[in-house]
């Protein structure tokens, strides 16, 4: 590889190195480590929460990156398995822990498992009232599929016009919020929380926050769904989302980003005056159309590289073109 090569393909790298959620979840560890030492305190409960939660999503995108039906067996597996762990990790060990500093540093970091349990079970929920209403309707998921529309084919579809990082942002925000309202609530009633126990503690604390917030956060971002069509002909391609329509050749595009795998499905697109992202996968599509795109057809991938645009592809179902 040569040096203009290796420069072009080090920003991504270290772009997904730093937005991957364990680096934020060790770095949340460090910054409540301090705090257990001198006995606590909220930035510590806070940043411990957070913690937990960046790894139960971490995880959860795992189980779905995951070839299916591995994916959701193993977020099966380990939903069930999170049960007798926290038990474990609530009753037996702190007795074998002795009184000080071990045993404040360990109940610190013991904040982190309910909201990693919980996001790996709420979205196990949602991942199996998905699978039970797609079984249930009176005609199965129809997938997206291309339409001859003349001389070109056409795909139309319900997107969110967002960016990958956006809905990231989206996420973080959530859990520190979620997290600042748990915390708080942990210290205001702490007489409350210690009659609960622990087992009921964190039931109250996935019923009363982790659920909610999943929802409300969810029906903020469907809401934003838009109608959505592409349509590619021999050199061109004409994308719609919403009122706008942008016509751009093969020539032109400078990246094209076209995920086809379910919660990733995806369409990016950067050209002179264009820097369009649409969210596929999150948007709630008509009844009885699953939400993957198609693969691109191969007349484009073909016509696409003969206009200087280099594929690649990842086990996730995303497709790149882009230009050297």
């Amino acid at each position: 590889m040569n040096d203009s090569a290796e420069a072009a393909t080090r920003p991504p790298r270290l772009r997904r190195i730093a937005l991957h959620p364990l680096v934020w979840a060790a770095a949340c560890t460090l910054a409540a480590l301090p705090g257990y030492l001198a006995d606590g305190g909220f930035f510590s409960y806070l940043m411990s929460v957070v913690a937990g939660a960046l790894c139960g999503i971490w995880f959860v995108n795992l189980t779905v990156r995951m070839p299916q039906p591995a994916g959701a067996i193993a977020h099966i597996v380990m939903a069930i398995a999170l049960a007798p762990t926290m038990f474990a990790a609530i009753e037996l060990v702190p007795q074998w822990l002795a009184p000080g500093t071990p045993r404040a540093v360990y109940t610190g970091a013991l904040f982190a498992l309910p909201p990693a349990a919980g996001w790996v079970w709420i979205t196990l929920i949602s991942r199996i009232t998905a699978l039970l209403s797609g079984r249930t309707r009176a005609q199965p998921r129809v997938p997206l599929t291309w339409e001859n529309d003349g001389d070109a084919v056409i795909v139309r579809f319900r997107a969110i016009p967002m960016r990958m990082r956006e809905l990231t942002a989206w996420i973080v925000a959530t859990i520190l919020v979620t997290g600042t309202i748990v915390a708080t609530a942990l210290i205001v009633f702490g007489d409350i929380v210690e009659r609960l126990g622990p087992r009921l503690l964190i039931l109250a604390l996935g019923v009363l926050f982790a659920f909610p917030a999943y929802l409300i956060v969810t029906a903020l971002l469907r809401r934003r769904s838009v109608d959505a069509t592409v349509r590619v002909s021999r050199d061109r391609v004409w994308i719609t989302a919403g009122e706008t329509t942008h016509a751009l050749r093969l020539s032109q595009i400078e990246r094209l980003r076209w995920g086809t795998g379910s919660d990733y499905a995806r369409l990016e697109v950067t050209a002179p005056g264009v820097d369009l992202a649409l969210l596929v996968g999150m948007a709630k599509q008509a009844d009885g159309l699953a939400s993957e795109l198609p693969p691109l057809p191969a007349r484009t991938l073909r016509l696409a590289e003969s206009e200087g645009l280099e594929k690649t592809a990842s086990r996730r179902g995303l497709v790149t073109l882009s230009r050297a």
